[in-house]
């Protein structure tokens, strides 16, 4: 009758299919990159609006977020005189050479 397999030796022998799985999925799998560049040109345009589309979808979703955890306590335009952009910009001093 043959010995029992040690526990050490399953455990090296596990340990070596996962790493070679491991190895052989990452040296097969293209980047994302890769794979949008092997895309025919119709399918970059559905992609590229997919993309678009979520991207819009989050500032939406954070400009909803913002209005509801803003202070509606006072209109925008009762500051007045008061507010930071009512007063004009700066004169620019440029060079008399310059124009």
């Amino acid at each position: 009758m043959s010995a029992p397999p040690s526990l050490g030796r399953a455990l090296i022998s596990g340990g070596a299919v996962i790493a070679l799985g491991y190895g052989i999925m990452k040296v097969t799998t293209p980047s994302d990159e890769q794979f949008y560049n092997k895309l025919s040109p119709e399918l970059k345009k559905k992609v590229d609006a997919q993309r678009d589309a979520t991207r819009r979808k989050a500032a939406y979703a954070e400009q909803i977020a913002r209005a509801r955890t803003q202070d509606d306590s006072q209109a925008v335009w009762s500051e007045g005189l008061r507010a930071k952009d009512s007063a004009p910009p700066p004169a620019m001093n440029t060079p008399a050479g310059s124009r």
